[in-house]
């Protein structure tokens, strides 16, 4: 599939508060058979986006580290520091395509494991819909727990565990940065866009598609990595 009018927002900002640090650096960039952990999803884009159509954020204090990682890697890709919170990373590289036409995918670095078939699913689909995100169900039972105490058992066939990348036209994203109460943290950019009354279009995502969260998620990464993908 052609990225013609696709641009990536590559989330790689995140301080990694429940992961920790590990050699003082954050899980972006932590070591997985000798390449960062960004590297495995930024193959992946890369197959499809060129240079000039991704935008890396990093966190606040490691710009160097990130130049040096596109100096090793021979990459051309723009940085832009992130912000407090994802919203706050996302409207930063946003910025600098926001006055164009066309579609963005987001995707958090901390999922390595992204496939080019889901990749392109997205994008398929983001430019049929304009609001896309792919999502997996449950296997457990989901409950509501106030208190320590259930409070409801909810249907799991109605949940949906949300993945990235996330699509959206970029007219789409725009007016919802313009639009939505800013003072308020969003957790994914489907939940501004859905501030607007848009309805948002879900795909089937990959549960191989899992996002590093802490510290023990690494040996799964790398087991997945050494059974289903060859690098």
């Amino acid at each position: 599939m052609s990225s013609n009018n696709f641009y990536l927002i590559l989330l790689a900002s995140g301080v990694g508060k429940r992961a920790g640090l590990k050699n003082n650096m954050p899980k972006q960039l932590w070591s997985i058979k000798n390449k960062p952990l960004l590297w495995y999803s930024l193959n992946s884009f890369r197959k499809i986006f060129e240079d000039s159509k991704i935008i890396i954020t990093y966190p606040k204090g490691f710009k160097k580290y990130f130049l040096n990682f596109l100096d090793r890697y021979n990459l051309t890709i723009p940085l832009v520091e992130g912000g407090l919170r994802r919203q706050d990373s996302v409207k930063n590289a946003f910025s600098l395509i926001s006055h164009k036409k066309g579609y963005v995918l987001i995707h958090d670095s901390a999922r390595p494991l992204v496939s080019l078939n889901l990749i392109k699913k997205v994008m398929e689909y983001t430019k049929k819909y304009k609001a896309v995100i792919p999502v997996i169900q449950p296997c457990d039972t989901v409950k509501i727990i106030e208190n320590n105490k259930v409070k409801e058992t909810i249907d799991r066939n109605k949940v949906g565990l949300v993945q990235t990348p996330q699509g959206f036209s970029i007219n789409i994203l725009k007016k919802a940065y313009e639009t939505i109460n800013f003072d308020k943290e969003y957790t994914d950019e489907a939940s501004m866009v859905e501030q607007l009354g848009k309805k948002i279009t879900t795909i089937p995502g990959e549960r191989t598609n899992f996002k590093l969260t802490f510290q023990h998620d690494l040996a799964i990464i790398k087991s997945l990595l050494r059974e289903c993908y060859e690098y």
